[in-house]
C-alpha cells in the first residue's frame, strides 16, 4: 500500500502518582505524525527501523525506544519541555519512465523538533523527515573565528581563517567554491519570521566570498586541505600566542580606507556580497553559522546580488511593544549548499539559522577568556582509509562532528581534533 505519511502514536496514560505530600506527576498522550521526506513522498516509501529519542530539556533524562513495528509505537512521557529526534531507515521504489519498478533503495532520514510542550494530556506533534547525506565533495574541517590573546592579555583578532577539506577519493576544483555566513544570529530569538522559507528552503546570508578561477585552476587532491585566512602572514610576528598564516591558499580582502591588509603573495577572495560596508570579520564569539557552496564565476558579483536578494522580518517583543525589524540579505537554495556548520555559545543559543537538512546541531568555544581565545573548532575523523588517506565525520550534526573548543589551533592539518 502506497505511504505518504505514517503516524507513530507514543502513549503515555495519564496517570497519576501519588507522593506523601500529594504531588502529582502528569503523564500526556502524545500522537506524532512523521510525514516522509518530500524527495521520496511518491515512490512508496516504507519505514523498516527506527529510534526515538526524547530529550527532557529540564532535567535531561533521554528516553530512547528503537520502533520496528509500525505504525503504533508506545511511550510513556511525563509532562515537560522536550527535544525530539527521530533517526529511521526508509525503503522507496525506483521506477522507470513506463511507471514498472526496477530496483528497491534504502536511505537514512531524520526528524528533528526542539522545545517541544508536552503537557493536558493529549498532543499532536507533527514532525517531517529528511534525508541525511554524507559529504561526497568538501566540508568545512576546522572554522578560527576567536581570535588569540597577546602575553599582556590583550585580544588580537587577525589571525581568524576557515579550513575547507577535499573528502573524498577524487580531485575536486575549487574554482568558484564560496564561503558564506549566515545572516541570522544563533543567539537571538526571531519571532514570527516571514517569509517560512528564510529557514526552511532558504539559506540566508549576509556575507560571501568566492575562490577565483574559470573552473579547474585550483585542483585540490583527496585529502588535502584549502585555507581561507583573514590576513595571510606569520602572525607570530606580532603576537607569540598565534600561529603562522602565510601558506594559506587564500585571503579575503577588504579595501577600505586602509583597514585591512593586503598580503600580496597570496591571491585574494573575490567578495560577492558584504553587510559591511567596511571590512568583514567572522563573529569573535561564534554567533553565527557558516555555507560553502559553487558558483560559479561565469556569474558576477553584480549579478548574484540582484538575482538573490532577500527581503524577510521579524518580530522584536520589549517590555512594552512588539517591534517589526525589516531585514535584507542575500539567499541561495538549501539544495545548493554543500556544507554546513552551525556555531553558537551554549549559555546564549536560541536557535539554528538553517534548516535541519543542513544541520541539526552546533559546535562552540569556550566562553571565558582561557577557554576562547586561541581556540577553534574542528571536525573529527570518521576514519582512516587503507591508503591513509582520513576520512572526516559528516552526520550534518555539528554537535557530533565538531570538537568543540579546540586547543592549538592548526591550518592545514586534519586528523588532530581529539
Amino acid at each position: 500500500m502506497k505511504i505518504k505519511s505514517l503516524f507513530f502514536v507514543l502513549l503515555a496514560l495519564a496517570v497519576f502518582t501519588a507522593c506523601d505530600d500529594d504531588n502529582t506527576i502528569n503523564k500526556t498522550l502524545l500522537s506524532v505524525n512523521v510525514n516522509m521526506p518530500d524527495d521520496i513522498k511518491e515512490k512508496n516509501p516504507q519505514i523498516t527501523e527506527a529510534e526515538f529519542n526524547l530529550t527532557n530539556v529540564n532535567t535531561g533524562e533521554v528516553i530512547t525506544k528503537k520502533v520496528d513495528y509500525f505504525p503504533v509505537s508506545y511511550f510513556e512521557v511525563e509532562d515537560g519541555l522536550y527535544n525530539v529526534d527521530v533517526n529511521a531507515t526508509i525503503q522507496y521504489e525506483s521506477a522507470n519512465q513506463e511507471g514498472e519498478v526496477i530496483a528497491s533503495n534504502s536511505v537514512k532520514a531524520r526528524a528533528v523538533k526542539d522545545n517541544v510542550e508536552v503537557k493536558d494530556g493529549n498532543l499532536d506533534l507533527p514532525l517531517n523527515f529528511f534525508i541525511q547525506s554524507t559529504s561526497n565533495s568538501f566540508v568545512i574541517s576546522e572554522i578560527f573565528f576567536s581570535g588569540t590573546s597577546t602575553p599582556e592579555g590583550k585580544s588580537y583578532r587577525y589571525d581568524k581563517f576557515f579550513e575547507i577539506y577535499n573528502n573524498t577519493n577524487e580531485t575536486l576544483y575549487a574554482d568558484g567554491l564560496c564561503i558564506g555566513e549566515g545572516a541570522f544570529n544563533t543567539v537571538l530569538t526571531y519571532s514570527q519570521l516571514s517569509p517560512e522559507t528564510a529557514k526552511t528552503s532558504k539559506a540566508v546570508l549576509h556575507a560571501i566570498y568566492r575562490i577565483p578561477g574559470s573552473g579547474n585552476e585550483y585542483p585540490i587532491e583527496p585529502g588535502k586541505t584549502l585555507v581561507l585566512a583573514d590576513i595571510a602572514k606569520d602572525h607570530t610576528e606580532d603576537n607569540e600566542n598565534s600561529f603562522d598564516l602565510s601558506n594559506s591558499n587564500f585571503e579575503w580582502f577588504d579595501d577600505y580606507k586602509n583597514l585591512d591588509v593586503d598580503v600580496p603573495e597570496v591571491a585574494n577572495l573575490e567578495k560577492v556580497v558584504s553587510y559591511s560596508r567596511s571590512i568583514w570579520t567572522p563573529h569573535s564569539r561564534g554567533y553565527n553559522a557558516y555555507v560553502i557552496f559553487k558558483l560559479p564565476n561565469s556569474i558576477t558579483a553584480e549579478t548574484f546580488a540582484t538575482e538573490n536578494a532577500f527581503d524577510y522580518s521579524y518580530v522584536v517583543h520589549t517590555s512594552t511593544k512588539d517591534i517589526t525589524m525589516n531585514r535584507q540579505a542575500w539567499a541561495i537554495d538549501t539544495d545548493d549548499v554543500i556544507d554546513a556548520v552551525e556555531c553558537s555559545a551554549p549559555s546564549k543559543f536560541k536557535g539554528l539559522a538553517y534548516s535541519p537538512k543542513l544541520d541539526v546541531g552546533y559546535t562552540f568555544v569556550g566562553e571565558t577568556a582561557d577557554k576562547k581565545y586561541g581556540h577553534s573548532v574542528k571536525r573529527r575523523v570518521e576514519k582512516t582509509t587503507e591508503d591513509g588517506r582520513i576520512v572526516l565525520m559528516d552526520n550534518n550534526d555539528s554537535s557530533i562532528d565538531f570538537l568543540a573548543g579546540a586547543e592549538n589551533p592548526s591550518p592545514g592539518v586534519v586528523g588532530d581534533a581529539e
